[in-house]
């Protein structure tokens, strides 16, 4: 267990977490995209990613979706996260923090949101981040 601080600072906490890995996850979920649209293989894009600043425990739950289609070790759904950006970004505006970082990634969820169907996962970005309707939006 970690003491946080005074009592609210946990669930604070809990929203700082949530937004480094959603934000990474949006991030690596559109960098996957790109790479999917150039030609470059899965495979390639996992290894040289996993062998810089990229590797991470968002990456290595991303592996199995980029690789292979499974999802499984990454079901967190969309509508949560589109949820919990919407948290810390009023969080942090109430705070008087910038986040102009957050609130793109919260647009990039609301989007993925929009276009996905009602249980989509984190991982399913890649997918929508390569869609056409995704562009225009």
């Amino acid at each position: 267990m970690v003491y946080t601080g005074a009592v609210g600072s946990g669930h604070q906490l809990k929203l700082i977490h949530n937004f480094v890995s959603l934000g990474f996850s949006a991030v690596l979920a559109e960098a996957a995209a790109c790479a999917k649209q150039a030609g470059i293989s899965p495979e390639v894009f996992l290894e040289v990613v996993g062998s810089g600043g990229g590797n991470s425990t968002v990456l290595e739950r991303f592996r199995p979706f980029l690789a292979n289609g499974d999802e499984n070790s990454f079901r967190f759904y969309i509508a949560n996260a589109l949820k919990d950006m919407g948290y810390y970004t009023a969080m942090a505006s109430d705070m008087g923090v910038y986040q102009r970082n957050a609130e793109s990634v919260r647009k990039t969820y609301e989007i993925a949101n929009d276009l996905a169907a009602p249980n989509a996962t984190v991982p399913e970005l890649v997918t929508l981040l390569s869609n056409d309707r995704a562009q225009a939006n």
